[in-house]
C-alpha cells in the first residue's frame, strides 16, 4: 500500500456504530477503534523537524476519525471524550480551522515550513489521549455474543420473524411482531427465561386473534376469563382445529406454565428449543386464520392483556 493509498484509507473510513433498542444498547465495530490507533500514531511521532505540509495530513485525517469518536453514539467515557475535544481543538490551533471540514488549509506547495514547538505539544496530546484510552478502555462494557445454533447474532437482533414464512410475517399482528422480536434478542444476549416468556406472549395473540377470526369477538368481548386453559376452552367451543387446540394444551401445561413460575428457570438450551416450538405454533395458528370468516378483523390488531395462570 502506498502513502497517499494508506493516507485516503483513513480519512475516508466512517465509524458504523449503531443504536439497537432505542439506544440502550449500541453494537459497535472493532475496525473503528483499531483505525483511530491507525491516524493517532503519527501524531505521537512528530518532531520539530516534521513539515508542518506533512504533519497537516495527519491531522486531518486524525480529526476526522477523533470526531466520529465522539459523535453523539460514541461509547467512549467522558473523560476520554474530552481528552480527543482538546487534541482537536490543538490540532484546529495549529493547521487552521479547515482541518475539521477535511480541507488542507495548511497546504503550502512552496513552503518547507517545520512544525517546531508546536511538536511537542502535539505529540504530548496524542500521548495523554492514548494514556487515558488506555486506562479507560476495559471499564467500556462491550461484550462479545456468539451464534445461537443457525441464527447469526444480528439476524436474531434485527430479524428474529425472518424465521417465519412470508406469508405469516406479512399478517402477523404487531404485537406478537413486538415479542418476537423481543425474544430473538433475549435468545442473542442469553436471557433464556426472558426468550420464552416473550415466545409464549407472541403465541397468545395470535391464538387470541385466531378466535376473533372464527367468532368475530375478543376473549374479553366474550367473557372468557384471562388463562391459557380458559382460552383454549373456548377456541375449542368455538370449533377450532382440534390439532391447533391439542398442540396449544401441551405447550400450556409442558411448556408455558412453568416459565410463568419464579422458581422455574428455562436454560440456554431449552431456549433455543421453545423459540423454534413458538415460531411452529405461530405459523400453524396464524394459516388457519386465513380461512376464517372474520381474518381480516382478527389480523388488524389484538391487544395482549393480562393472563392469570391457573393453578
Amino acid at each position: 500500500m502506498t502513502p497517499h493509498s494508506d493516507l485516503a484509507l483513513k480519512f475516508e473510513h466512517k465509524w458504523s456504530t449503531r443504536s439497537i433498542k432505542d439506544g440502550t444498547m449500541k453494537q459497535v465495530n472493532p475496525y473503528d477503534f483499531y483505525m483511530l490507533g491507525r491516524v493517532l500514531e503519527p501524531l505521537c511521532m512528530v518532531q520539530p523537524h516534521t513539515e508542518i505540509n506533512d504533519a497537516g495530513l495527519s491531522a486531518m485525517v486524525a480529526c476526522r476519525q477523533l470526531n466520529a469518536a465522539i459523535s453523539k453514539d460514541s461509547i467512549l467515557p467522558v473523560d476520554t471524550r474530552a481528552s480527543a475535544e482538546d487534541l482537536m481543538g490543538l490540532l484546529i490551533r495549529v493547521f487552521g480551522d479547515g482541518v475539521q471540514d477535511y480541507l488542507p488549509v495548511f497546504w503550502d506547495e512552496k513552503s518547507s515550513a517545520t512544525l517546531g514547538s508546536e511538536a511537542e505539544n502535539i505529540r504530548m496530546a496524542a500521548e495523554d489521549f492514548d494514556t487515558l484510552f488506555r486506562r479507560q478502555a476495559a471499564k467500556i462494557p462491550i461484550f462479545a455474543v456468539e451464534k445461537k445454533g443457525i441464527y447469526r447474532v444480528d439476524d436474531l437482533v434485527d430479524r428474529a420473524e425472518d424465521h417465519l414464512p412470508e406469508s405469516v410475517q406479512k399478517r402477523l399482528p404487531k404485537q406478537a411482531r413486538t415479542d418476537i422480536t423481543a425474544a430473538g434478542r433475549c435468545l442473542a444476549f442469553d436471557l433464556p427465561t426472558a426468550t420464552a416468556f416473550h415466545v409464549w406472549r407472541a403465541l397468545e395473540t395470535v391464538f387470541a386473534a385466531y378466535y376473533t377470526a372464527i367468532t368475530g369477538r375478543t376473549f374479553a368481548e366474550a367473557n372468557v376469563k384471562r388463562n391459557w386453559g380458559k382460552y383454549i376452552e373456548a377456541l375449542v367451543t368455538a370449533g377450532a382445529d382440534k390439532k391447533i387446540t391439542a398442540n396449544l394444551d401441551h405447550i400450556r401445561a409442558e411448556h408455558r406454565n412453568p416459565v410463568m413460575h419464579p422458581n422455574e428457570n428455562v436454560t440456554a438450551d431449552q431456549a433455543f428449543s421453545l423459540l423454534g416450538i413458538g415460531y411452529s405454533a405461530i405459523t400453524q395458528v396464524m394459516q388457519a386464520i386465513e380461512a376464517q370468516p372474520y381474518a381480516e378483523k382478527a389480523l388488524g390488531g389484538i391487544e395482549l392483556v393480562e393472563v392469570t395462570l391457573e393453578a
